[in-house]
């Protein structure tokens, strides 16, 4: 085969195939500001629909071993989404950005085809900024769901959600939302056939109202914030619950439908300083999942419910979150049997004040 040395290969004799190869293993970034305004045949190739329905709009650069960026140059980034953008972003399924270039992209073009978004390189209270639903209403119920969110939704399949809003009541008190205002929102506005569960909690003393809504059945892993204006329901997926309540407290038979309603539950952190009235009834209740148990912001008489084995079976508890002087004073120095079985099992046990491990102490948690 002879090659004559006045005639070299331009990279233009090349084939589509070969060409597109080439073309991906380069960023996206060099493709769009380099290779699309050469020729009408280098600007086809580079926006291809099947190369574009991924588009990665970051830029690896490595400052040291431990350090990268991920930004685009701005005048890069400005020529893209001035001339670039407009021409695909119909054909765009996912996409890919980075801190410093969202706003920019995303609000310089729709994307009607997109189904995944990653971010990269996000300071996490930045990120949230972005990803937080502001409403100029104080509580979020069917209506501002759908006029704020579902309404620029059209292709929308499903949709669960989990909200509590908290409201700080200065004057007047007579246009307070209630359970049945937040329940009547959710009737028609393309809701369809969602079930909404909804409780209202009005704070008295210091004038505080706390809104939680959430589809039915609840799908979530956590539920935060519930307090005694629960009104029970089944919540087989929940696996970490947090209780809180700063004026009433919770009494045995709260703790009962808490057992019942929440079966599969391995996380409990209870966050209430008021002491119990010591309604203990005779009936025993079981946690039989629970691992973790959170004492910390809980007064003394939450620790002798759990602890207590009469009062509260907890068959694989092995974590305890607790502050030393409530579990001193509800195992009695570390004597106390009526708590030995359940303090027995633990093999982590979180206390945030210094303390001296006495020889009881060692006995009482063989398992540390």
């Amino acid at each position: 085969m002879n090659t004559s040395n006045n005639n070299p290969l331009n990279i233009l004799d090349l084939p589509n195939e070969i060409l597109l190869n080439i073309i991906s293993k380069l960023s996206f970034i060099d493709v769009f500001y380099s290779l699309v305004n050469i020729n009408e045949r280098f600007a086809q190739l580079s926006l291809d629909p099947l190369y574009i329905r991924h588009l990665d709009m970051t830029v690896v650069t490595m400052k040291s071993f431990f350090e990268y960026t991920f930004s685009v140059d701005d005048q890069v980034l400005s020529r893209i989404c001035e001339n670039i953008l407009p021409q695909i972003h119909s054909q765009v399924n996912k996409l890919t950005i980075e801190q410093h270039s969202i706003e920019r992209i995303l609000l310089n073009a729709s994307y009607p085809k997109l189904y995944s978004i990653s971010f990269v390189n996000f300071q996490k209270d930045i990120l949230l900024q972005y990803l937080t639903v502001r409403f100029n209403s104080n509580v979020i119920d069917g209506i501002q769901l759908h006029d704020e969110i579902l309404i620029h939704m059209p292709r929308l399949n499903k949709f669960t959600f989990s909200i509590n809003t908290k409201l700080l009541i200065e004057n007047d008190i007579t246009d307070i939302t209630t359970k049945e205002d937040i329940q009547h929102s959710f009737i028609g506005k393309e809701f369809g056939l969602i079930q909404v569960g909804s409780y209202v909690y009005y704070k008295r003393l210091c004038s505080i109202i706390e809104y939680h809504i959430y589809t039915l059945p609840y799908q979530f892993e956590n539920f935060l914030h519930l307090n005694n204006s629960f009104q029970g329901g089944m919540f087989h997926n929940v696996r970490c619950l947090t209780m809180k309540d700063d004026t009433h407290h919770f009494e045995h038979q709260l703790l009962k439908v808490i057992s019942q309603d929440f079966p599969f539950l391995k996380e409990l952190i209870i966050k209430n300083v008021l002491p119990q009235q010591k309604q203990h009834s005779s009936s025993l209740i079981t946690f039989r999942h629970l691992i973790l148990l959170n004492l910390a912001e809980a007064h003394v008489d939450y620790a002798e419910e759990f602890l207590v084995d009469k009062n509260i079976h907890l068959p694989c508890l092995l974590n305890l979150r607790i502050k030393f002087e409530s579990l001193e004073m509800v195992t009695k120095n570390f004597t106390n049997d009526a708590t030995r079985l359940t303090c027995a099992k633990l093999k982590k046990l979180h206390i945030d004040d210094e303390f001296v491990q006495s020889k009881n102490f060692q006995k009482y948690f063989p398992l540390l």
